[in-house]
C-alpha cells in the first residue's frame, strides 16, 4: 500500500464503501471465518484499487473505507476496478448449513460542492462527507451510485454506461436529487435504495409519471418548522376521484423510504367500519402489530416512539368523528409517527397541512398519454407526428389532464386515430350539473371525467356494456 500520498484538498471527490450483508455473513460463518475468508481478502483488494488509482484512503471503520481523490475520473476508475476485482473471482465462504456467501460492496461516489480541508487525523468532516455516505447507502451489492455532482465533474464519464435515477431522497437532507449508477458490467442493480423498499411496495407495472412539483410539495411538509418550532405530522392529499391521489402518495412514500428511520408503510381504508378499532386494526395489519397490541389504545403506545410514515387511503371510507379523534391521539401520544392521508375531502383537524389536488400539468399529462399510447400500440419509440400534435393538444383540454380521463382515451389509440378520440370526446355531452357534494367550479373537471367514462363506456360492445354496468362503481349505466 502507498503511505506516502497526502490528503486532497478543495472539491475533492470521495467515495464510500460497504460489504452487504456483512453482519448476517459474521452471524453465519462466525467471526474467525468471516474475518478470514472474507474481510481480509476484500481489504486486500480494495486497498490494491486505492493503490493503483491516485487516491488517498482516509479511514476505514469495519468493513467500510472512506477514499479521497482530488479527480473525479480516478474515483470513477477506482470504483470499477474495485467491482471488477471483486467479481472476478468472487470472495466466498460456505457456512454449517451448506449456504455459500459471497462478498458484494455497494460503492457511492460524491464530488464536494465546497472546499474540504483535511483535519489534523487527515480526515474530513462537513455536509458533504455526510452526503457522500447517504450516496453510498442508496446502493446495492456489487452497485456504483454517483451524485450529481460526481457524474458532473468527471470528464471521463462517456466511457462509461449509466442509468440516471432522478427524485431521490437523502435521509437529512431536504431536497431530492438526481443519482446516477454505473454501470460498470452492462447492467443495472436496480432503483437505488430498493434494499428498503417496503414489502407492501411492488413496483410500478406500468410507467408512474412523476408529478415533482406535488411529491416536493407533499414531502417538504414534513420538514417545515411551525412557529412553536414543530413540524407538520398530518398532510392530507385530497380531491375527486380520478385525480391519482393514491398513486401520488405511493410515489412520495416510496421516495420517502431512508428518512423514516422504522420505515414507511400503506395503510388501505377501503371497506373499513367507521371506527378508530377500525381503522387502528388496518394500520397493525399493514405495521404487522397482531392481537390485543393492535387494539386502538394499545397501538398508541406501541408507536410513541416509533419514527415512521404511514399513507392512510381513502380516508372517506371512514370519515367519522371517531375516527378523526383518533388521529389527534395517535400523533399527540406518538413521538415522531407521520400521517400521509388520501380522501376526496380533507380530514378537517387544525394540524392538518392540505394540498387539494386537481389535474395534471400539461407536460405530466402529455408524458402519460404518450406512455400508456405506447403500451399500446407503437412500442417505446412511439410519439405523436407533428401532425397529431393538435389532436393530442386538444384531447388533454378535453380531459382536463385528468390522470384517470387520459389513461381512458389513451386506452382507444389501437382502434382510432387521435382526431377519432378528440372529435368523439368532444361530441359527448357532458352532465348537466356538478356532483351535489361540490358545487364549486373546481367541479367542472370532474364532469370532464363522466364525459371521458361516458364516451369509453359508449364504445364497448353491448356484452361489455352490460358487465360494467352490473359492476357497484358503474351503477349510473344500468337502463
Amino acid at each position: 500500500m502507498v503511505t506516502d500520498r497526502q490528503p486532497p484538498e478543495g472539491k475533492i471527490t470521495l467515495i464510500f464503501t460497504d460489504i452487504e450483508d456483512s453482519s448476517r455473513m459474521t452471524n453465519a460463518l462466525g467471526d474467525e471465518i468471516y474475518r478470514e475468508s472474507m474481510s481480509k481478502p476484500h481489504h486486500e483488494r480494495i486497498r490494491a484499487a486505492i493503490d493503483a488509482h491516485n487516491s488517498f484512503e482516509v479511514k476505514t471503520i469495519g468493513d467500510s473505507f472512506m477514499i479521497a481523490f482530488q479527480r473525479a475520473d480516478d474515483a470513477l476508475a477506482c470504483a470499477v476496478t474495485i467491482q471488477k476485482s471483486l467479481d472476478n473471482p468472487s470472495i466466498t465462504a460456505t457456512d454449517r448449513t451448506g449456504k455459500v456467501w459471497t462478498v458484494k460492496v455497494r460503492i457511492g461516489i460524491h464530488t464536494s460542492e465546497r472546499e474540504l480541508l483535511p483535519d489534523e487525523k487527515k480526515d474530513y468532516t462537513g455536509a458533504d462527507v455526510n452526503f457522500a455516505a447517504r450516496v453510498e447507502s442508496l446502493g446495492a451489492g456489487g452497485q456504483i451510485i454517483a451524485s450529481d455532482s460526481a457524474y458532473s465533474a468527471a470528464g471521463s464519464r462517456e466511457r462509461y454506461q449509466w442509468q440516471e435515477w432522478s427524485d431521490r431522497r437523502i435521509k437529512s437532507f431536504d431536497q431530492p436529487e438526481t443519482v446516477w449508477e454505473l454501470l460498470w458490467d452492462g447492467q443495472s442493480r436496480g432503483e437505488p435504495g430498493s434494499r428498503w423498499l417496503p414489502g407492501w411496495y411492488m413496483g410500478e407495472r406500468n410507467r408512474y409519471i412523476p408529478r415533482a412539483m406535488l411529491q416536493n410539495d407533499i414531502l417538504n411538509h414534513f420538514g417545515k418548522l411551525q412557529p412553536d418550532g414543530s413540524t407538520p405530522r398530518l398532510v392530507t392529499i385530497h380531491g375527486f376521484g380520478g385525480m391519482g391521489k393514491t398513486r401520488l402518495a405511493i410515489a412520495c412514500a416510496v421516495q420517502a423510504v431512508g428518512a423514516f428511520k422504522d420505515g414507511v408503510f400503506f395503510v388501505s381504508l377501503d371497506d373499513k367500519p367507521k371506527s378508530k378499532e377500525a381503522v387502528a386494526e388496518a394500520i397493525g395489519v399493514a405495521l404487522d402489530i397482531r392481537g390485543e397490541a393492535a387494539l386502538s389504545d394499545n397501538l398508541l403506545t406501541a408507536l410513541c416512539d416509533k419514527e415512521l410514515l404511514m399513507v392512510l387511503d381513502n380516508y372517506e371510507s371512514v370519515d367519522s368523528d371517531d375516527v378523526a379523534n383518533y388521529l389527534v391521539d395517535l400523533l399527540t401520544q406518538t413521538r415522531a409517527v407521520r400521517l400521509l392521508v388520501t380522501g376526496r375531502e380533507a380530514v378537517r383537524l387544525d394540524i392538518e397541512q392540505r394540498i387539494p389536488i386537481e389535474g395534471m400539468t400539461d407536460e405530466e399529462a402529455e408524458q402519460l398519454f404518450i406512455a400508456r399510447t405506447r403500451l399500446l400500440r407503437k412500442g417505446q419509440g412511439w410519439q405523436p407526428a407533428p401532425d397529431e400534435r393538435g389532436h393530442l393538444k386538444r384531447i388533454l383540454e378535453l380531459t382536463e389532464c385528468i390522470p384517470l380521463a387520459i389513461e381512458l382515451a389513451a386506452a382507444w389509440t389501437d382502434k382510432r386515430s387521435l382526431k377519432e378520440i378528440a372529435d368523439s370526446i368532444a361530441a359527448t355531452p357532458l352532465t348537466s350539473e356538478p356532483p351535489r357534494f361540490r358545487r364549486t367550479d373546481r367541479a367542472d373537471r370532474h364532469r370532464s371525467l363522466i364525459r371521458c367514462l361516458d364516451w369509453s363506456f359508449n364504445l364497448l360492445e353491448n356484452w361489455a356494456q352490460d358487465g360494467f354496468a352490473r359492476l357497484g362503481i358503474f351503477h349510473r349505466y344500468l337502463h
